[in-house]
């Protein structure tokens, strides 16, 4: 799977050479993912805490965080 995404990821920056190097880095270390469930363990206003075995994440979302995203919309 992981060679699938690569290619995308190459094709779309292939793709849009007018994107400006502090997009194209970012965009180029998702080659770098790791694949599995993961749940949010909780928020921090770093970014959403995501846990696995023997080591934690701090994802941050780019257009809003997560908390907006999950339950901002909420009632």
């Amino acid at each position: 799977m992981a060679d699938k995404t690569d290619k995308v990821i190459d094709d779309f920056v292939s793709d849009h050479p007018e994107l400006p190097e502090d997009h194209r880095s970012p965009i180029l270390s998702w080659k770098n993912h790791i694949t599995g469930s993961f749940f949010i363990e909780r928020y921090l206003n770093k970014g959403a805490i995501f846990p696995t075995d023997d080591r934690a994440f701090v994802v941050q979302g780019f257009v809003e965080s997560f908390e907006d995203m999950y339950f901002g919309a909420c009632p």
